[in-house]
């Protein structure tokens, strides 16, 4: 018994030990969950490098524009985006080094 409860503690701490971080504010909010998911774009839609991997680029506001000119245009987090398009503007998305897109 002793030996099981050794054996599980052994492969149980490492999983505790990884605690995942809080996702860091973001400037404009995004789910994957949403555009790559339920709506299913594809990764090259959005993205110049769509193979996943490290150095994944973020699509310029004026990508995003291309929908969302017509899409919840009443949404504050969407005329945030505009104003980066409308200006020509980068934004850059706060990173978090626990995120990983590799498969």
């Amino acid at each position: 018994m002793f030996n099981w409860l050794l054996v599980l503690a052994a492969f149980a701490l490492p999983l505790v030990a990884q605690t995942e971080k809080a996702a860091p504010q973001q400037p404009l909010p995004f789910s994957h969950k949403v555009h790559a998911g339920a709506l299913k774009l594809k990764c090259k839609m959005c993205h110049p490098n769509p193979d996943p991997g490290e150095s994944m680029r973020i699509a310029p506001a004026s990508l995003c524009m291309t929908c969302h000119s017509a899409i919840k245009t009443d949404s504050p987090a969407i005329q945030r985006l505009a104003s980066y398009a409308k200006s020509d503007r980068p934004f850059s998305r706060a990173s978090n080094p626990s995120v990983n897109f590799r498969r």
